[in-house]
């Protein structure tokens, strides 16, 4: 954090991390946000090195992080895109620009064989998709269900259209 905030400012957000219950307890879990932590940090310590220092093989590295990064949450899908098109704007970025592609191309090859399933694969419409189903799971207010204090955490359990909703954007 020392790279974004002052050292004050530092401290501070990485106390908060340290005594945030959820992130506390995370080596307990074996959840995908264990994994997704640490690849995201991995993947930007990645990104600041090579902005820092420089060199296609730093770039390459970290695309395949964001890549890996992206495959287990899709959350970051969008950032080395992004990340490309913000060499842009600067004359002087040239060199930065054939770095970030190569980024983007490591990325690219991570994510491919995954693109590439789902359009081959005959995926089953019920399993639903993950975007989706977060929408939908935390489109509930107080995570319950029409105000019933006996679906707290589970509302889409309780919700007869649930079922539809998880299927489907409209």
């Amino acid at each position: 954090t020392r790279r974004f905030l002052r050292p004050g400012w530092s401290h501070a957000a990485a106390l908060l991390m340290g005594t945030n219950p959820h992130l506390a307890n995370l080596e307990t879990n074996l959840l995908s946000e264990t994994l997704f932590l640490f690849l995201l940090l991995a993947s930007t310590l990645a990104t600041l090195v090579a902005l820092d220092q420089r060199g296609r093989a730093r770039f390459i590295a970290a695309g395949l992080l964001w890549g890996l990064c992206a495959l287990v949450r899709p959350t970051v899908l969008l950032l080395p895109p992004l990340l490309f098109l913000a060499s842009w704007p600067w004359p002087g970025a040239r060199d930065l620009r054939s770095h970030a592609l190569w980024l983007l191309a490591a990325f690219v090859l991570v994510q491919a064989p995954w693109f590439v399933r789902n359009r081959v694969a005959d995926l089953d419409p019920a399993q639903g998709n993950l975007l989706l189903w977060s929408v939908h799971h935390g489109s509930y207010p107080g995570f319950v269900y029409e105000g019933r204090p006996e679906t707290l955490g589970w509302p889409f359990r309780a919700d007869p259209n649930s079922l539809h909703a998880e299927r489907s954007w409209s």
